[in-house]
């Protein structure tokens, strides 16, 4: 419900925000989201596996080790971004269009270094079952913004309208996170482990590459569009993404919940079939889903509760729904990987689907525009999904017959 809010709000966005602004915010919003969770380095996620792995007296060392090497790690790499102006020249690199980076660039690093930390604090929640305070952090989060954003706007329609968002959201967000920091502070035990660290290295790197890689997969769509067209195609193709977002939002809230309980499976038979009861549950909840958005979007069109001018958005629905879908089952596919240690198959995977997809999906939105856009978007996450799946079913029939083997003797 706190991740659809933003849905159920859109109608007052699209009204207090021009197009080009609407598609500037959504681009910008997608990149710091993904440079977040390249920064935070996979570490969210070896937190929980590490959670479980060891000895609960061990937990407050696990805490504190892991966040100390992230913090080290954001501070150091925001301060060489700074220093050198890299983050400057990336983000100016990335788009074709006037954009005055200057503004932005302080909501903008505050908001991936916020993002990074509230995935530690959020995974810190879901595995030491604090399930009330993650739900009142999430709650918070979702008002105190969407209020804020929302006031400043109608206050001030003269004031660029993406930087109020991008201002207003991560301005507030990092006030909130800081506070919450506190619960996680409070669960650790201050002495750094190396052993640890070592493993949560080691752990980390080949997620690291993984996002890097995935980077490209999922902003390369946008950078062409951005590129190729113009600001009111990429506003188009960010509100199909917005109201294809209840199947990611969904779909991050399941598996981050159902994660830390898969983790703690020790047979691995079992965290494979939970794995398939759970991919054909999503499947048919989220093919549901999709039919209902696609006709509420069309009465919302029809009603004029969504301006005309989006009317576009139509026919590139269904693409980014199905593409979101087959992305919430890689996800699945993900956990289960992490789960029994075999995460670095996706580091190829993810290489060659980013290689072939730079090429690809120039050539299609050339050719088709916003259409080929979320063709080459669909063609991606099927290249992510389908040999994670074959690598996934080889590991599984490989274990069982080493338990076969080990019960025979």
């Amino acid at each position: 419900m706190v991740k659809v809010s933003g849905l159920i709000l859109l109608p007052l966005y699209l009204k207090l925000m021009s197009q080009e602004e609407f598609g500037l915010y959504g681009y910008l919003f997608a990149m710091v989201g993904y440079l977040a969770t390249l920064l935070n380095g996979g570490f969210y996620l070896v937190q929980s596996k590490l959670y479980f792995d060891y000895l609960p007296a061990k937990r407050g060392s696990i805490l504190f080790t892991i966040n100390i090497i992230l913090i080290s790690v954001l501070f150091v790499t925001i301060v060489v971004l700074i220093f050198f102006d890299i983050d400057k020249t990336f983000f100016e690199l990335l788009f074709k269009h006037p954009f005055n980076y200057t503004i932005y660039r302080l909501p903008l690093l505050i908001g991936v270094f916020t993002t990074a930390y509230a995935l530690m604090i959020t995974q810190f929640f879901l595995a030491s079952g604090l399930i009330k305070k993650l739900q009142l952090f999430n709650i918070l989060r979702s008002v105190l913004i969407h209020t804020t954003v929302l006031v400043i706007l109608y206050l001030m329609p003269n004031l660029e309208s993406s930087y109020i968002r991008i201002a207003g959201t991560y301005y507030v967000e990092l006030i909130i996170t800081a506070i919450f920091l506190v619960f996680l502070y409070r669960s650790m035990t201050f002495s750094f482990d190396w052993a640890i660290a070592k493993k949560a290295v080691s752990l980390s790197l080949p997620i690291t590459i993984y996002i890097i890689f995935s980077l490209v997969i999922f902003l390369i769509d946008r950078f062409y569009i951005e590129r190729l067209g113009s600001m009111k195609d990429l506003a188009i193709y960010n509100l199909a993404w917005v109201l294809a977002g209840v199947i990611p939002f969904i779909s991050n809230s399941i598996h981050s919940i159902w994660l830390p309980e898969l983790l703690k499976e020790t047979d691995l038979r079992i965290v494979w079939s939970k794995a398939h009861s759970m991919g054909l549950k999503l499947l048919l909840g989220f093919s549901i889903i999709s039919i209902g958005i696609l006709v509420l979007v069309k009465l919302l069109l029809v009603l004029l509760i969504i301006n005309p001018k989006y009317e576009e958005v139509i026919p590139v629905l269904p693409i980014v729904l199905l593409g979101s879908m087959v992305l919430s089952i890689f996800q699945l596919v993900f956990n289960y990987l992490l789960s029994i240690s075999r995460i670095h198959v996706l580091v190829y995977i993810s290489f060659g689907v980013a290689i072939v997809g730079v090429f690809i999906t120039r050539e299609l939105v050339l050719k088709w525009g916003l259409y080929g856009a979320a063709v080459s978007m669909l063609l991606m996450n099927l290249g992510l999904l389908i040999p994670s799946i074959l690598c996934s079913i080889y590991f599984y029939k490989r274990q069982n017959l080493i338990y076969s083997h080990e019960n025979r003797n």
